[in-house]
């Protein structure tokens, strides 16, 4: 076993996952242990992963055919979608849980998943930010202070009509 460890160290390196990646696009998850190394059997894979202790970083799922896209080009179609939660799940709450596995659970950010409270958070920020008509002219005074201001700073006065700005130095 000592001289499987040592070579799985000098093979850590190794660029293979690389090849598979690009090879089988979609086939492996992004964390596979089978596809890091795969000069090794499966077996081996998950029995040097749980020796040096790095096992919760790698999924043991094997490769799979990827799901073909849907292109939805209607609008209502787009809408109904949204809007049907049990159908179709948020696809990003996998690869946000996996980020600390058994650690965080990230169904409860507010994004993060299709329960009714995370549509709850989404509406209670959405009131907050863009519901208020004075929202959006409070952020183009903003811009627009901004903008004058760092035109002001940086432009140069010919004469009292006319400015300039060297825009390939900025």
């Amino acid at each position: 076993m000592q001289e499987v460890q040592q070579d799985y160290k000098v093979l850590g390196g190794s660029m293979f996952y690389k090849l598979f990646q690009r090879a089988f696009p979609g086939w492996y998850p992004y964390n596979s242990l089978h596809c890091t190394q795969p000069m090794f059997t499966w077996k081996m894979n998950k029995q040097i992963a749980e020796e040096i202790g790095t096992i919760r970083q790698y999924t043991l799922n094997g490769p799979k055919k990827p799901l073909a896209p849907v292109i939805l080009t209607k609008h209502s179609t787009i809408c109904q979608v949204l809007k049907d939660q049990n159908s179709f799940r948020v696809p990003w709450l996998p690869a946000l849980n996996d980020l600390f596995p058994g650690q965080k659970d990230y169904s409860n950010f507010m994004l993060g998943g299709d329960a009714p409270s995370n549509a709850k958070q989404r509406a209670l920020v959405q009131n907050i930010i863009y519901a208020p008509d004075e929202f959006g002219q409070l952020v183009m005074e903003f811009v627009t202070a901004t903008a004058k201001s760092c035109l002001e700073r940086e432009g140069f006065e010919l004469n009292s009509n006319l400015r300039q700005i060297d825009i390939l130095r900025e």
